[in-house]
């Protein structure tokens, strides 16, 4: 008897007359505390017949026609549909895909591929993907490259014996090459309808113009320009339509984000953006725009040059996410602030009751207050030293608080979460008047006066 360790593999082998094992020898697995014996009954070898005997195969077929009981695994990308008839079948389950194609169209390219070869390569790319990928696939096409023009050669004759002094004898002298059949360009106006004809209107200019430029038209009134080309036979074209409106030539005072002036799809009529901002003037003492983007200082493009450093670099927010301007800060409400040394009191009021030695302030941003708590006090602009406050404006609630260092004056229900909103407050020290505007707009006279300040920057951020 021999002594073995031997593994559940070894007994398949064994069974299916794969193992070294000897037939008829018992042999002891020590692991199992059992002994076993290998032997079979079986004889494949037929003496008669010289031949061996092979027994026969029994053949196992299964078919499965549902498999949502068959499979214990979540396959990806592959999902079972029921066909309805108590049969499923398995099918690919792909994600919707976009796939962006980008056509060389330069120059160059149009010249060393003149076969349009890369056209062909793109057309047999979508047609691969479609017969290979089951889910759904949108296509962007985009082509960058050159813009196909015809040139003109232009030229002035040089004779010494014309009077180029005279404009029409100067312009009988310019001519272009043969090939373009090209001699000149016609604008005609008319101030009801587009011109029909190279002669229905008035004849602003013709001949080898760029541009033209019209005087004494009247302010929002509709005039009608068909520009007309012809040949050295006088042939003229089917010209193009022109429609254009005059407004008055007043340049905005700040515009936040300007698209377009025309909001329609007919040329001429449309709205036109009247922008609202900073005037920037000699009464400007801190103009911050919040533009840099970057790094922990706001520059203040004022006279007094009052830069803010940040107690550390702050989350910039992108141009996408702000309403005006390059990039904006995001405040966290605990330990950001950008601060100025005020040496020489550049930013200071004194606010005296006196109209003659008296000042004013006027203060606007844009916020986005992403919570209105009641019970906080979200400083937006203060001015203090170590004893006291000078003035300073706050979020309070849905409402907002401003204080000349004597008074607080205390307006609510105007402010809404979660939007921009520009702000802007006055104040008249004379009249000991406050204003408060929401994104332009008038609101109610703060009347909620409150008694005498005695507040600190550290008593007004109570930001837990």
């Amino acid at each position: 008897m021999s002594i073995l360790n031997l593994k559940q593999l070894d007994y398949y082998k064994a069974i299916a007359g794969e193992s070294s094992l000897q037939s008829g020898q018992w042999y002891l697995n020590y692991n199992k505390r059992h002994a076993f014996s290998i032997y079979s009954d079986f004889d494949a070898v037929d003496e008669t017949e010289n031949k061996i005997i092979v027994s026969p195969v029994n053949r196992l077929t299964s078919l499965i026609n549902k498999f949502s009981d068959q499979l214990n695994i979540s396959l990806e990308n592959t999902r079972i549909v029921d066909n309805g008839d108590g049969t499923e079948y398995v099918e690919l389950d792909l994600g919707d895909r976009v796939v962006t194609i980008i056509i060389d169209e330069s120059g160059s390219m149009t010249w060393n591929d003149n076969n349009n070869f890369r056209h062909d390569i793109a057309e047999e790319l979508v047609e691969k993907i479609n017969d290979n990928y089951i889910g759904d696939i949108k296509y962007n096409l985009i082509k960058y490259g050159s813009i196909y023009v015809n040139i003109v050669f232009f030229a002035l004759l040089d004779a010494s014996s014309e009077d180029i002094s005279d404009i029409n004898t100067l312009a009988a002298m310019y001519f272009a090459d043969d090939e373009s059949n090209f001699a000149g360009v016609r604008v005609v106006r008319n101030e009801d309808h587009y011109p029909t004809s190279y002669l229905d209107g008035e004849i602003l200019s013709e001949g080898y113009i760029s541009s033209i430029f019209s005087e004494g038209l009247e302010i929002n009134r509709t005039y009608y320009y068909t520009i007309y080309v012809y040949d050295k036979n006088y042939r003229f074209s089917e010209g193009i339509e022109i429609k254009v409106v005059p407004r008055y030539n007043i340049l905005p005072r700040g515009i936040s984000i300007f698209n377009t002036w025309v909001d329609s799809s007919e040329s001429g009529k449309g709205r036109v953006f009247v922008g609202s901002g900073v005037t920037k003037d000699s009464d400007t003492i801190g103009l911050w725009h919040f533009d840099e983007g970057k790094e922990n200082r706001l520059y203040d493009f004022s006279a007094s040059q009052s830069d803010l450093e940040f107690n550390k670099e702050p989350v910039w927010l992108g141009r996408d996410f702000v309403p005006a301007g390059e990039s904006g800060v995001w405040f966290n409400k605990a330990n950001t602030v950008a601060t100025y040394e005020d040496a020489v009191g550049e930013l200071a009021f004194t606010f005296p009751k006196s109209g003659i030695t008296s000042n004013e302030i006027s203060i606007m941003m844009w916020i986005y207050p992403h919570d209105l708590n009641a019970e906080i006090r979200y400083p937006l602009v203060v001015r203090e030293n170590e004893s006291d406050l000078n003035y300073y404006l706050t979020i309070l609630g849905n409402g907002l608080e401003f204080s000349n260092g004597n008074n607080r004056y205390f307006i609510d229900d105007i402010l809404t979460a979660n939007i921009w909103q520009h702000v802007a407050i006055t104040y008249d020290s004379v009249l000991q008047e406050v204003k408060v505007y929401i994104n332009s707009v008038l609101m109610e006279d703060p009347s909620n006066i409150l008694s005498p300040a005695n507040l600190t920057l550290a008593t007004i951020t109570d930001m837990t």
